[in-house]
Protein backbone atom coordinates (compact mmCIF):
# COMPACT_ATOMS: atom_id res chain seq x y z
CA UNK A 1 0.00 0.00 0.00
CA UNK A 2 2.86 2.34 0.97
CA UNK A 3 3.81 1.81 -2.65
CA UNK A 4 0.42 3.17 -4.45
CA UNK A 5 0.94 6.35 -1.97
CA UNK A 6 4.38 6.95 -3.21
CA UNK A 7 2.95 6.48 -6.74
CA UNK A 8 0.06 8.73 -6.87
CA UNK A 9 2.17 11.53 -4.91
CA UNK A 10 4.58 10.94 -7.63
CA UNK A 11 1.66 11.31 -10.24
CA UNK A 12 0.61 14.50 -8.40
CA UNK A 13 4.21 16.48 -8.52
CA UNK A 14 4.31 15.22 -12.31
CA UNK A 15 0.77 16.21 -13.39
CA UNK A 16 1.68 19.81 -13.66
CA UNK A 17 5.06 19.57 -15.50
CA UNK A 18 3.37 17.70 -17.81
CA UNK A 19 1.01 19.73 -18.35
CA UNK A 20 2.52 22.50 -20.23
CA UNK A 21 5.82 20.73 -21.40
CA UNK A 22 4.04 17.77 -22.98
CA UNK A 23 7.81 16.74 -24.14
CA UNK A 24 9.79 17.63 -20.97
CA UNK A 25 11.99 15.17 -19.66
CA UNK A 26 12.31 14.61 -15.45
CA UNK A 27 15.48 13.39 -13.75
CA UNK A 28 15.84 12.68 -10.57
CA UNK A 29 19.24 11.40 -8.90
CA UNK A 30 20.76 12.02 -5.54
CA UNK A 31 19.87 15.26 -4.04
CA UNK A 32 18.14 16.12 -7.23
CA UNK A 33 14.79 15.85 -9.31
CA UNK A 34 13.68 17.80 -11.94
CA UNK A 35 12.06 18.41 -15.02
CA UNK A 36 13.05 20.36 -18.21
CA UNK A 37 12.31 20.32 -22.18
CA UNK A 38 14.31 20.51 -25.16
CA UNK A 39 14.14 23.41 -27.72
CA UNK A 40 12.56 22.83 -30.80
CA UNK A 41 15.13 20.95 -33.03
CA UNK A 42 17.12 20.11 -29.96
CA UNK A 43 17.79 16.50 -29.27
CA UNK A 44 19.03 15.31 -25.39
CA UNK A 45 21.66 12.91 -24.01
CA UNK A 46 22.69 11.41 -20.86
CA UNK A 47 26.94 12.50 -20.31
CA UNK A 48 29.29 11.33 -17.50
CA UNK A 49 28.37 14.68 -15.99
CA UNK A 50 25.68 15.69 -16.03
CA UNK A 51 21.89 14.46 -15.98
CA UNK A 52 21.15 16.02 -19.35
CA UNK A 53 22.71 17.56 -22.19
CA UNK A 54 20.97 19.37 -25.11
CA UNK A 55 22.12 20.07 -28.47
CA UNK A 56 21.21 21.10 -32.06
CA UNK A 57 19.59 17.63 -33.60
CA UNK A 58 21.88 17.36 -36.62
CA UNK A 59 24.64 16.74 -34.14
CA UNK A 60 25.76 14.61 -32.06
CA UNK A 61 26.63 15.61 -28.11
CA UNK A 62 30.37 15.20 -28.88
CA UNK A 63 30.23 16.96 -32.09
CA UNK A 64 28.00 19.50 -31.65
CA UNK A 65 29.46 23.38 -31.63
CA UNK A 66 26.86 24.44 -29.13
CA UNK A 67 25.45 22.60 -26.20
CA UNK A 68 22.99 23.61 -23.26
CA UNK A 69 23.20 21.60 -20.10
CA UNK A 70 21.61 20.71 -16.60
CA UNK A 71 23.75 19.83 -13.73
CA UNK A 72 22.52 20.07 -9.87
CA UNK A 73 25.74 20.78 -7.86
CA UNK A 74 25.68 20.05 -4.06
CA UNK A 75 26.17 22.89 -1.59
CA UNK A 76 27.97 21.28 0.69
CA UNK A 77 30.23 19.55 -1.38
CA UNK A 78 31.04 22.66 -3.36
CA UNK A 79 31.24 25.11 -0.67
CA UNK A 80 28.44 27.24 -2.24
CA UNK A 81 25.97 28.73 -0.20
CA UNK A 82 24.41 31.03 -3.24
CA UNK A 83 24.62 31.21 -6.79
CA UNK A 84 27.25 34.08 -6.54
CA UNK A 85 29.82 31.85 -4.44
CA UNK A 86 29.47 29.20 -7.29
CA UNK A 87 29.64 31.70 -10.03
CA UNK A 88 32.83 32.78 -8.19
CA UNK A 89 34.15 29.16 -7.75
CA UNK A 90 33.36 28.44 -11.42
CA UNK A 91 35.02 31.10 -12.55
CA UNK A 92 38.24 30.57 -10.63
CA UNK A 93 38.36 26.98 -11.77
CA UNK A 94 38.21 28.14 -15.30
CA UNK A 95 41.00 30.50 -14.72
CA UNK A 96 43.27 27.86 -13.91
CA UNK A 97 42.69 27.18 -17.37
CA UNK A 98 42.26 30.05 -19.24
CA UNK A 99 43.42 32.79 -17.06
CA UNK A 100 41.79 35.61 -19.55
CA UNK A 101 38.44 34.35 -18.76
CA UNK A 102 35.71 37.00 -17.21
CA UNK A 103 32.27 36.40 -15.57
CA UNK A 104 29.53 39.19 -16.18
CA UNK A 105 26.07 39.26 -14.82
CA UNK A 106 24.01 39.09 -17.45
CA UNK A 107 20.71 39.62 -15.69
CA UNK A 108 17.53 37.13 -14.54
CA UNK A 109 15.64 35.22 -16.30
CA UNK A 110 12.30 32.89 -15.01
CA UNK A 111 12.00 29.21 -14.30
CA UNK A 112 8.76 27.72 -14.84
CA UNK A 113 7.62 28.57 -11.06
CA UNK A 114 8.26 32.28 -12.21
CA UNK A 115 11.49 32.61 -9.93
CA UNK A 116 13.75 34.86 -11.29
CA UNK A 117 17.44 32.98 -11.15
CA UNK A 118 20.65 35.35 -12.09
CA UNK A 119 22.97 34.14 -14.90
CA UNK A 120 26.41 35.02 -16.01
CA UNK A 121 27.90 35.11 -18.91
CA UNK A 122 32.07 33.81 -18.99
CA UNK A 123 34.24 35.19 -21.96
CA UNK A 124 37.76 34.98 -22.65
CA UNK A 125 38.13 31.06 -22.41
CA UNK A 126 37.56 28.63 -24.83
CA UNK A 127 33.92 28.68 -25.07
CA UNK A 128 31.17 31.40 -25.22
CA UNK A 129 28.93 30.78 -21.79
CA UNK A 130 26.14 31.28 -20.13
CA UNK A 131 24.82 30.17 -16.77
CA UNK A 132 21.71 30.30 -14.93
CA UNK A 133 21.93 29.67 -11.31
CA UNK A 134 18.52 27.80 -9.74
CA UNK A 135 19.23 27.66 -5.94
CA UNK A 136 17.75 25.24 -4.13
CA UNK A 137 18.25 24.06 0.11
CA UNK A 138 20.82 21.50 -0.64
CA UNK A 139 21.52 22.37 -4.20
CA UNK A 140 22.37 24.84 -6.76
CA UNK A 141 21.20 23.64 -10.59
CA UNK A 142 23.15 25.22 -13.18
CA UNK A 143 21.68 25.69 -16.68
CA UNK A 144 24.55 26.31 -18.93
CA UNK A 145 24.82 27.42 -22.78
CA UNK A 146 28.17 26.79 -24.29
CA UNK A 147 29.47 27.20 -27.51
CA UNK A 148 32.68 27.46 -30.05
CA UNK A 149 31.97 30.29 -31.36
CA UNK A 150 30.16 33.84 -30.81
CA UNK A 151 27.00 33.41 -33.54
CA UNK A 152 26.67 30.06 -32.12
CA UNK A 153 26.10 31.67 -29.07
CA UNK A 154 24.15 34.10 -30.00
CA UNK A 155 21.74 32.38 -32.28
CA UNK A 156 21.25 29.58 -29.33
CA UNK A 157 20.40 32.25 -26.89
CA UNK A 158 16.74 31.61 -27.80
CA UNK A 159 17.01 27.71 -26.71
CA UNK A 160 19.10 28.39 -23.67
CA UNK A 161 15.87 30.68 -22.26
CA UNK A 162 13.68 27.73 -23.84
CA UNK A 163 15.62 25.52 -21.52
CA UNK A 164 15.74 27.59 -18.75
CA UNK A 165 11.69 28.52 -18.89
CA UNK A 166 10.99 25.24 -18.61
CA UNK A 167 13.22 24.10 -15.57
CA UNK A 168 11.08 22.71 -12.72
CA UNK A 169 12.12 21.45 -9.17
CA UNK A 170 10.48 18.55 -8.00
CA UNK A 171 10.90 18.80 -4.35
CA UNK A 172 8.68 15.83 -3.93
CA UNK A 173 10.92 13.57 -6.12
CA UNK A 174 14.64 15.01 -4.52
CA UNK A 175 16.32 12.57 -2.07
CA UNK A 176 18.45 14.10 1.24
CA UNK A 177 21.26 11.93 0.07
Amino acid sequence: MRRLGIAISLAAALVPFAATAAEGQVFVGPGYAFGVSAPAGWGGEKPAFAPVLFHPSQFSGEASPVVIYVRPVSKGQVGAATPAQLNAIDLKGMRAQWPQIRSTKAGALHVRSKERVPTYTFTGGKYFERVAYVDHPKTITVIVLSAETKEEFSSSMGAFEHVVSSYQWIPELASSK
